[in-house]
């Protein structure tokens, strides 16, 4: 498995993150699919299209929690009363 990953230039220092990553339906366990998809899909560095995916997916998930605490709670976000 260790020159598989090699191979496909995958870093498996940090074999949890690893699985978590595999484990794509979350049960605890890796077929033989999703090992394979997901060893195609982390194969290499990330790429700059990749990276920017993910700093959108985050900016829009980061405006839509603003948005619900500023509805849940409208005085959460401007700190501290100063009463």
């Amino acid at each position: 498995v260790k020159a598989y990953f090699h191979s496909m230039e995958l870093d498996v220092s940090q074999a949890h993150l690893l699985f978590c990553l595999l484990d794509t339906d979350n049960s605890n366990s890796v077929t033989v699919k999703e090992f394979l998809d997901g060893c195609l899909r982390l194969k290499g560095p990330a790429r700059n299209i990749d990276v920017n995916i993910l700093i959108a997916a985050h900016r829009k998930l980061s405006k839509q929690v603003r948005q619900f605490i500023q509805r849940a709670d409208p005085d959460y976000l401007d700190g501290p009363s100063r009463a």
